[in-house]
C-alpha cells in the first residue's frame, strides 16, 4: 500500500509536529513504506493531494487541523484515494465524528487495518468542505480563535467563545432548503456533513456523513444571557429540544443576509471568510475516509 504523509507544522501550534514526532518514532524511517511532504503555505495541501491523486497513492495520512482536512478533501473529491485523519490542529472536529483520538498507535493501526467508507461531501459556492459550515456566531468565533495565539484547543475555544458573546449581534437571514424559503433573525445557521464545530461543540448530533443530505441547524435571536445557558447542551448535543434550536435536513441550502449593520462572517471547516450569500449543496458518496475497525 501507497501511503503519504501530509503535515501542516502550523496547525495547532504545534500540535502537529508534536503527533508527527510520535508517528515517525512508532513507524521507524524506512522511506519504502510511506512518503511525506510538508506544507508550506495555504492552499498548497490540495496541489499536494491532486498531485497525490495523479501518483496513484493507496492513501493520504494528513496531520493537521480541519484546515488542512479541507483543503485535502477538495484534492481528493471523486478520487480512488482515501483519507486518513491523524488530529493535528486546534479544533479537530471531524476526526471526532469519526471517532478518532490523537494516539499515535491507534492511528497507525486505522492506517493500517483501517475501514474505508465512503461518504458525502458537501459544496459551497465553488469549494468543498468536508465538516461545517456556517454563517453568524459560529463563523465570527472561529475568527478569533484564529487570533488567539497563547492557548490551545478546547481553552482556546471557549475564550474565543466569550470574547464574541461581548460583542456579537443578531442578523437578519433569508434561508432556503431544497426550494422552502425562510425569513428568520438568527444567532447562526449551522450547515454539516459531521456533528461536531468549534472544538468539540455537538451542534449537528443527527448528522450521518453518508446519507445524501445536509444537517442544518438554526439557532435564532435570543439573549446573550440566555446563550450562555444554552451553551452547555450544545456541547453535549442535548440542544434538540430547545425551542431556539431549529433543525433541519435538505440537500441544498441558500443563505442570503438580508441585513446586518456589521460585517457577517462565514466559515468552512473553520477557514473564516466574509460573504453574505452561501450555496449549499450535497455531492454523496463522492470521498473515501479509514475509519477505526
Amino acid at each position: 500500500m501507497r501511503i503519504k504523509f501530509i503535515i501542516n507544522p502550523l496547525a495547532g501550534r504545534g500540535r502537529a509536529l508534536e503527533l508527527w514526532k510520535q508517528i515517525k518514532h512508532i513507524m521507524g524511517d524506512d522511506s519504502e513504506g510511506y512518503q511525506f511532504v510538508y506544507t508550506r503555505s495555504p492552499g498548497e495541501a490540495t496541489l499536494l493531494a491532486k498531485k497525490a491523486v495523479k501518483e496513484k497513492y493507496d492513501t493520504l495520512a494528513v496531520i493537521g487541523g480541519d484546515g488542512t482536512l479541507n483543503e485535502v478533501a477538495n484534492g481528493l473529491v471523486g478520487s480512488e484515494t482515501a483519507l486518513a485523519v491523524f488530529p493535528g490542529g486546534t479544533g479537530n472536529d471531524f476526526a471526532k465524528t469519526l471517532g478518532i483520538t490523537r494516539n499515535p498507535s491507534k492511528l497507525i493501526e486505522i492506517l493500517n487495518n483501517g475501514k474505508k467508507k465512503l461518504i458525502d461531501i458537501v459544496k459551497c459556492n465553488d469549494e468543498y468542505f468536508i465538516n461545517m459550515a456556517g454563517i453568524g456566531f459560529d463563523a465570527e468565533v472561529a475568527k478569533n480563535v484564529n487570533g488567539i495565539r497563547f492557548l490551545r484547543g478546547e481553552i482556546a475555544y471557549i475564550s474565543a467563545i466569550l470574547k464574541t458573546l461581548l460583542t456579537y449581534r443578531p442578523i437578519e437571514a433569508e434561508i432556503v432548503i431544497d426550494g422552502l424559503v425562510r425569513k428568520e433573525k438568527v444567532i447562526l445557521v449551522a450547515v454539516g456533513n459531521g456533528e461536531f464545530v468549534g472544538g468539540g461543540i455537538h451542534i449537528l448530533p443527527n448528522a450521518i456523513l453518508d446519507d445524501g443530505l445536509i444537517d442544518i441547524c438554526i439557532i435564532k435571536e435570543t439573549t446573550k444571557t440566555e446563550i450562555l445557558r444554552t451553551l452547555p447542551s450544545v456541547y453535549k448535543g442535548s440542544h434538540t429540544s430547545n425551542p431556539k434550536c431549529l433543525f433541519l435536513k435538505g440537500r441544498e441550502v441558500i443563505i442570503n443576509i438580508q441585513r446586518s449593520e456589521r460585517q457577517v462572517y462565514a466559515q468552512l471547516d473553520g477557514q473564516v471568510f466574509y460573504n453574505k450569500s452561501l450555496h449549499i449543496s450535497v455531492i454523496p458518496q463522492a470521498i473515501q475516509v479509514l475509519i477505526p475497525v
